[in-house]
Formats: C-alpha cells, structure tokens, sequence
C-alpha cells in the first residue's frame, strides 16, 4: 500500500511487482512519515498495510502508547542516515500483538538524485536492488520479475528524497559500499595528518566542536610552560594527552607520574626523590610532575605536594587528572583561592570518591582547563578515529584488513561506550584479531563484520524503556524478604506450631524463634505477603 503521492501509472507497476515479492519494504518520507509498506512487510507484520501508513517513523526517548504508532517507530532509518547515505540494521519490529521477537536484516538507502550518482548506479542499480525477491525462508525467488524504476531525473523531479529499507540483506548488502567509506575515511585521515602532523593523538582527530577544542587547548599547552590540569572521564586517555604535552614542550625534562589516590606524605616525598634531586643538581634544570587522580588525592599528600611546588618555583610543573568537574576541597583560608580557581572548582561535584583539590593547588591553575569529552559526545568523530586505530594495528602487524563494513561503522556508532576511548580501542584490537583470523581461512573475508567485535557491542540495541536505576536491587535485602516470607509460609501451614514449622524448615526452634523475631522488629519484612503466592511439592497454587 502507498500514499497517494506515490500513486501515479508508471508506480501503480512499480507497486504489483513489488507486492508480488515476499520481501519486506517500506519507505520513509523526508518528514519521517511511512508512505510505503510491501505486501511482504504486511504478511510478515500480520497487519493492514493501510494501518499504518501515515504512522511516524521516528524514534524517539518514550515509547508511544499506540501499539501500531510503536511498531512503526521501530521502523525508524538509523541516524545519521542523511550523512551516511546507506546503513544496515536488524529492525526489530515492535508488535506487541504478537509473541516472540521477528528480525528483519535490513539494508535503508537515503536516496536523492546526489545518492544516486555518488552510488554510482542508476535504474538498473535500483531496479537489483528491489528484485532481489527473497521467500520468507530467506531463500531467492525465481518467479519474481525484475523491477524497472523509472528514469531517476524523472523519478526526482516529482519527489523529495526519502529512505528506502529493503530486509533480507546480509550486513554487506552491496559490493563496493565498504571499499568506499573505508576509501573516504582514509582519505580524510592522509589529510588531517597533513594539516596536524603535530598532533599524533587519536583523540584530536575529528571535525566535532570537541575535537578542534581540544586541539586549540593542547597546542596552547605546548607553547607555555603552565601548570595544567585535564579533567575526563574514566577511560578517555587523558594520560596520553598529558604525555604528548610533555613530549612536545620539552625533551630533556624528567617525568614523574604519581598515583594521588595511593599517596600519604611520605610516599610522596620518595615518588618525587628523582625530579628534586635533578633540580638540585643545577638552577636551570626543570622537571614535571603528573598526578593522577588530584581529587582522590589524601589532603595530607596534597599539602606537602604543595609545599613541593612552592619551594621549587616555576621550576616543577604540575600536571593534575582531575574527574569531570572537580570540587574544591575544604579550606581554613579562603584567601588563597583566587578568582580563576573559583570557577574553575567551585560549582562542580567531583566523582562519588572525590576528596576535593586543595584550595592551595587550585590556585596554580591559571590557564583553560583541558576537558576530554566522551566517546558518547564525539559520534561524528568515531569513524575517523576508528580507522585511525585499525591502521596503527595494522602498522604493528596486529591485523590482516584495512577496513571496517558499513554494518561495522553503524554498529560502533550505535554503542554508547561506557569506558570511552580505552574500550573503542580494545574492541577494535578484539575485532581486528578475530576478523584476521577468519580472513586466513576464508578469502571472502574482506572487512571487519559485526560479528567480529564482542558480544555487548555487536548485540546492543538502544532503548526507550526502563533506566539503569529500575534494575538496580540490594541482593541481602531481596534474599531477607523471601527468607522471611519462606517462613510465614511455613509457620501458617504448620497452624502456627513452631516447633513443626522449625522442622520442616530444618532448623532449630530457637532459631526460628531469633528469625521470627527479625521479622517482628523489621516492617520491610512484614510487608511481604507476596509469600502467599509460594507452592511446595504436592501443593496447589492458590492463583
């Protein structure tokens, strides 16, 4: 069933020969409205394609109340598919009127007279594509007729672009498509390496506000010697930017790396025995200290590091890893904050274990703050980056390929990475060894799949519905409620005999007793009458 904007006489052909295929399609209209659904989708959804036409296909944070408006938002193109130009998803269709979970592989096109072109196929391309007439077995279908699209320049003069999903595709649908992005990436990787030769860190590649940000913070770094601080999350490589300061800033300058959290006074005194003693040994030495974790550091440690610095002048610089929005520990002397330490400190909260930074060491931080946004917040900088990591793997000889599939990409993309860089770079390094590996057995092997990367990235898929906090539970707390409730159980069974009760639990009375009276003095245990609902062997549920 089409829209009516789609009915003209040259499409109502188009439409029977489509229809005549047990392949799902659909298309999505440049407002994200359905205007097309296969008789193939419609058997396959067990639905009237006129009920949902005209439904929005966008996905969105709540799931909506309509069950067919839910299933066609599960329709939805995957993002970013303006820019990609074409994605590959396993559409999982929402249908809540039907048991168990369908799977549709499926292959979305964003088609304009400019996809068109750059794909370099034309009507027939479009016309293969539409004929590939899979059964609903998966398996090719020799009575469906090839499909003839119209002209594409006639074709464009009367619609707007819009998505083309076709299911059945395997994740590398169209031979050529991986060669190419992974032709453009590198493309754009040769010419940022030219234009920022300088910066060898993967985490300034990108075109992202975040990435140029970064990049103007390190080269400021670079040309001064300050006291710096870098504030990231966990997993953002922030050592590694720190190290590249360093490096680029100086060459004979020692380097002394401190684990705040681990310090007291004393061990910081020996960590530092090599920089102070090079800058005992001449007036004109320097050295740099880099703490990790500045605001996990004891305020005992913070202090003689103070100290330190104070009696070394300009002569030791301070590089300090600080959590997002580090807080200003407590101070007895107000004074020794100055304005720039004030907002830099003041208004953030610091992670959960964070102690705070001495108000003594705020005040040192004069210059911007090095902020390394997560991998979350740099999407569009992802594939960049990702092709950057699998060439220096295969510089090392730890990979046999060059490039990731479309289906790869998307599904990096798609992953929110919890531990940022450092997991990008582990589940690369696993995909690269495992699609390597393959790659030697099979010469059809030719990119880096999906399947190669591990379980949670390759199976993840985004959700509206319940938030890490609902999942949460207090295992001691749950196994006291059905201890108790295993109890009462027995107790009303035994007719309140606690002696029998005691037996068939194969305890003792007197702990039943200290159990029973647990139960009395804790109301959360009270409150447990779903033990009503417990059975045992020759026992009928009450339900």
């Amino acid at each position: 069933m089409v829209q009516p904007s789609f009915q003209s006489s040259k499409y109502r052909v188009l439409q029977r020969l489509i229809d005549r295929s047990a392949t799902p399609i659909w298309a999505i209209d440049h407002t994200g409205k359905l205007v097309f659904v296969s008789a193939g989708l419609a058997t396959q959804l067990q639905l009237d394609s006129e009920s949902l036409i005209g439904r929005l296909a966008v996905v969105s944070g709540k799931s909506p109340a309509d069950p067919l408006d839910a299933l066609v938002a599960s329709l939805a193109a995957p993002v970013g598919i303006e820019q990609t130009r074409q994605a590959w998803l396993q559409v999982q269709p929402a249908n809540r009127q039907r048991s168990g979970k369908t799977t549709i592989e499926t292959l979305f096109l964003y088609l304009d007279q400019a996809a068109v072109s750059d794909a370099g196929f034309g009507a027939s391309g479009l016309a293969e594509l539409s004929s590939t007439g899979h059964s609903a077995t998966g398996q090719p279908d020799g009575d469906v007729p090839p499909v003839g699209f119209p002209a594409p320049a006639a074709f464009w003069e009367s619609h707007r672009p819009f998505v083309l999903a076709i299911g059945g595709f395997s994740a590398a649908p169209l031979p050529g498509l991986d060669v190419t992005l992974a032709r453009q990436l590198r493309q754009q990787l040769d010419a940022w390496n030219q234009l920022h030769h300088a910066l060898s860190n993967q985490l300034c590649l990108g075109r992202s506000r975040s990435a140029q940000r970064l990049r103007r913070q390190i080269e400021w770094a670079v040309s001064r010697r300050a006291d710096l601080l870098i504030s990231a999350q966990a997993g953002c490589l922030e050592e590694s930017i720190a190290r590249d300061i360093q490096v680029q800033s100086t060459t004979d300058e020692p380097f002394v790396t401190i684990d705040g959290p681990l310090m007291d006074a004393e061990l910081l005194d020996a960590s530092l025995t090599p920089a102070l003693h090079h800058l005992l040994d001449d007036p004109q030495h320097l050295a740099t200290v880099l703490v990790r974790g500045l605001d996990e550091t004891p305020l005992e440690a913070q202090a003689q590091l103070w100290e330190h610095l104070r009696q070394s002048g300009d002569r030791l610089r301070l590089i300090a890893l600080t959590s997002p929005d580090p807080k200003m520990a407590a101070s007895e002397d107000p004074a020794l904050v100055n304005d720039s330490a004030l907002n830099t400190f003041d208004s953030g909260t610091g992670s959960t274990d964070a102690i705070g930074v001495l108000p003594k060491i705020a005040d040192r931080f004069c210059g911007p703050t090095i902020v390394i946004q997560p991998l979350q917040e740099r999407v569009e900088d992802l594939p960049l980056i990702a092709t950057a990591i699998l060439q220096q793997l295969r510089v090392g000889g730890e990979c046999d390929l060059d490039r990731f599939s479309q289906a790869a990409m998307d599904a990096m993309v798609l992953y929110p990475w919890p531990n940022n860089f450092v997991e990008l770079k582990q589940a690369i390094q696993h995909a690269a060894s495992k699609a390597s590996a393959a790659s030697r057995k099979s010469a059809a092997v030719r990119s880096i799949q999906p399947d190669h990367f591990p379980l949670a990235i390759r199976s993840y898929r985004p959700s509206g519905h319940p938030s890490p906090e609902v999942l949460k539970m207090d295992l001691d707390h749950e196994v006291a409620r059905f201890e108790a409730a295993l109890i009462l159980k027995t107790l009303e069974q035994s007719d309140g005999n606690r002696a029998e009760a005691a037996r068939r639990l194969s305890i003792s009375r007197a702990r039943l007793l200290r159990k029973l009276e647990t139960i009395e003095q804790t109301p959360a245990l009270q409150a447990s009458d779903w033990y009503q609902g417990l059975t045992f062997d020759g026992e009928q549920s009450r339900d």
